[in-house]
């Protein structure tokens, strides 16, 4: 057996804790000298479980189905709130998201940056207050897979824009939209 490796029940049951707090988890890592399983979930937080008490137990030959060994982690290492809803306002250049902690912010795609945080409120009611009517084409796609926003710019609309502006007052013909590319 690898100096490095890890008795495999001791792995099984660390991770049966994990998996019956219903989180998935995204990778784990041995601590020093084996005596430690590090454990990121879908959560932002980081766990520390440790094995050292562990250990002992699992030199029986026998486990029990839903034996608990490890109980609770040693140390937890505290995230922030990651982002699980958004939308995309219709003039396209704004963002209401709401975070795993029931925040609300309104964030600036152009300045890459939060502008506003609305705190616990109410998130579809914030969409209903700050949606205009107008339209701007989808020139970026959002991804919250890190729990973060994530903007791509979409190569074929990325530096095409357009406005729609009615004729000046001045103008003899009333009420006609003209189209002008800003290309």
């Amino acid at each position: 057996m690898k100096e490095n490796c890890l008795n495999l029940p001791t792995l099984f049951i660390c991770l049966n804790i994990e998996q019956k707090r219903k989180k998935n988890y995204f990778k784990v890592e041995l601590g020093k000298e084996q005596q430690q399983l590090w454990v990121s979930t879908t959560e932002s937080n980081i766990r520390c479980w440790s094995l050292k008490e562990s250990l002992a137990t699992l030199a029986r030959t026998t486990y029990y189905d839903g034996e608990v060994i490890c109980k609770q982690p040693d140390m937890i290492i505290q995230g922030g709130p990651a982002i699980k809803h958004y939308h995309i306002l219709s003039d396209k250049r704004h963002i209401i998201t709401k975070d795993s902690n029931s925040n609300v912010a309104l964030y600036d795609v152009l300045q890459a940056k939060m502008i506003e945080n609305l705190g616990k409120c109410d998130y579809e009611e914030e969409i209903r207050k700050r949606t205009k009517t107008i339209f701007v084409p989808n020139w970026f796609c959002v991804d919250l897979k890190v729990g973060i926003l994530t903007i791509t710019l979409e190569e074929s609309d990325i530096f095409a824009s357009w406005i729609a502006v009615k004729e000046l007052a001045d103008n003899n013909t009333a009420g006609n939209n003209e189209t002008v590319d800003l290309k």
